[in-house]
């Protein structure tokens, strides 16, 4: 077919151009324009036949000739090309650099095409999403997008991207588990390492808890040591540790340290040592001194040790201990505090008379240790009496004034003293007074006076008797009873003469006869008389049968007679 000046075009089933030498269409000015139903290898173009001169994807009805934009003489198909752009799978260890690639795949050309004429430009490879360059293993595999970018297809091939993987593999760490020691009964440590392959600049801060395992724990012992200590892993998934390529370390678990301060005791003289103990500061999980072996306390003093030596030292001796989980770091000695031993003292009571000597005392002992008694104690029981000390002062305490021994501390019940007073072997004397007197100052006769006293000291010495300045001389004779003195330190003694008489003698009345004159041959007056010597205001009415008489008759002569008074 021949066209000057216009376009030619055809729409048929199939195209067959038989001629090989000749032009089949010629559109002179014009252009062509071939719509095939069938494919390029269906068709036959003969000397048209031109690779780049294809364009798939079209139809008559959906893209007439006035859409056509692309120039040149066009053979248009109605058919689907794609082509695949695939994203390469990719497996990268974390950290290492990500390169991402692909390819079109040509197996989706259209038989006599290439990729060469049939796509232009590049496509574009990305991650979804870009965490480059720290693409972390949990997140993976991640999705590689297969996309456009500047692809095109003058020949009209459409693309179907085909998205790839991204598996992010972790990276091996080479690990040196560092030594670390601890003591006996604590906790683990804090364990740690040296590390060998870390990506991006990071250390061991980004592994998380990392976790450390050794088979010691806090029980184990001393002797056991070192310990291994291995790494078991760590909550960073990005990292892996390679079995050949950790290095255990070493737990040395050193002895605690321990103190022991044994306890002060303190006992009574004369009893046996106390079970002594110690304090013990550094024992770990609940353990006491029975893991440490044999250990004995003990003292130089024994029961009869004395309180003067006192304090004694109580020693632990510790060469049987037999633990390694512990170093005994000090050991101080106690205090045995030797107390004396109480003493009940009784003191006997004791008397003796005034004046004497004080008798040796004595008393009752209770509480000796050893089968001790009193002449150990250097003991001294005494009075503030002494000799002259007055009855009236009784009792006086007797007590202990001096206890030489300190192995005991006495409890002293106090005895009492009792003064007696000493006996006086008394002898009253007879006495004697006119009647009508006051009786005289009895007295008596002492013996028995202590300390070269004499009846001075007795104060106020009392006498008694029934008479009195009246009692008559008929009564005679009256008693003298002793009734005591003031002094209490002196006693009549038995068979004392506290008895005595009092003899009252007639008072000495003088009788004068009153002189009297009578003539001769006369009876004789009434004779009277003048009285001296009365008592007691008594007069002559008192005396009876007195006689006054002469010795003249009536018929005397004259002459001076004798007027004679008496009782007849």
């Amino acid at each position: 077919a021949t066209s000057e000046g216009d376009s030619i075009v055809i729409h048929a089933n199939g195209f067959n151009n038989p001629l090989v030498e000749q032009t089949g269409l010629q559109a002179g000015a014009g252009r062509f324009l071939v719509y095939s139903e069938s494919t390029p290898d269906g068709d036959e173009r003969g000397n048209l036949d031109d690779i780049s001169n294809r364009i798939y994807d079209r139809n008559f009805v959906a893209d007439p000739p006035e859409t056509i934009t692309e120039e040149g003489n066009l053979f248009l198909y109605d058919i689907n090309a794609v082509l695949s752009v695939v994203a390469n799978d990719l497996v990268v260890e974390y950290g290492e650099p990500i390169d991402l690639t692909g390819f079109i795949d040509p197996a989706g050309l259209i038989e006599g095409d290439t990729l060469e004429n049939a796509v232009n430009g590049e496509p574009d490879f990305s991650l979804d999403p870009d965490l480059r360059p720290d693409v972390p293993v949990s997140g993976s595999p991640y999705v590689i997008l297969s996309e456009n970018g500047t692809l095109e297809s003058s020949l009209g091939y459409q693309f179907e991207f085909v998205n790839g993987e991204l598996t992010i593999t972790p990276a091996a760490l080479t690990v040196t588990v560092n030594d670390a020691s601890r003591e006996y009964g604590d906790a683990d440590p804090a364990f740690d390492a040296l590390y060998e392959g870390f990506k991006l600049g990071q250390d061991e801060s980004v592994l998380g808890n990392i976790f450390f395992d050794t088979t010691a724990d806090a029980a184990s012992s001393v002797a056991g040591s070192p310990y291994s200590i291995t790494m078991t892993g760590f909550e960073n998934t990005n990292y892996v540790l390679d079995g050949d390529s950790i290095t255990d370390g070493n737990l040395t678990i050193t002895p605690a340290p321990l103190t022991i301060a044994v306890n002060d005791a303190s006992r009574e003289y004369g009893d046996v040592n106390p079970v002594f103990d110690a304090l013990y500061t550094g024992f770990k999980l609940g353990q006491d001194e029975s893991v440490l072996g044999e250990i004995s306390i003990n003292t130089e003093a024994d029961a009869s040790s004395p309180v003067a030596g006192s304090p004694y030292a109580i020693v632990m001796d510790t060469s049987g201990i037999d633990n390694s989980n512990y170093e005994l770091v000090s050991v101080t000695d106690g205090d045995l505090t030797i107390t004396p031993a109480l003493l009940s003292v009784l003191v006997n009571d004791a008397s003796r008379e005034y004046g004497d000597p004080n008798p040796e005392f004595t008393a009752l002992y209770e509480g000796f240790k050893l089968d001790e008694n009193e002449s150990v104690l250097g003991i001294t029981l005494g009075t503030a009496a002494d000799e002259a000390s007055p009855v009236a002062g009784s009792p006086y305490a007797i007590t202990v004034t001096d206890l030489i021994n300190t192995n005991y501390l006495a409890a002293v019940t106090d005895g009492e003293l009792t003064i007696t007073p000493a006996p006086l072997n008394v002898v009253v004397h007879d006495a004697s007074r006119e009647y009508g007197d006051a009786n005289p100052e009895f007295d008596a006769t002492y013996e028995g006076f202590k300390l070269g006293q004499d009846e001075s000291v007795l104060g106020l010495v009392s006498f008694e008797t029934t008479a009195n300045a009246k009692s008559p001389v008929s009564g005679n004779p009256y008693p003298i009873f002793f009734t005591g003195f003031e002094s209490t330190n002196y006693v009549p003694a038995e068979g004392s003469s506290i008895e005595a008489e009092l003899s009252i003698e007639r008072a000495p009345l003088t009788i004068t006869a009153d002189d009297q004159k009578r003539g001769f041959g006369e009876e004789d007056p009434d004779f009277t008389v003048t009285f001296e010597g009365f008592k007691l205001d008594e007069d002559a009415s008192v005396v009876n049968g007195l006689v006054v008489a002469s010795d003249a008759k009536q018929q005397s002569l004259p002459g001076n007679y004798d007027i004679r008074p008496s009782n007849a």
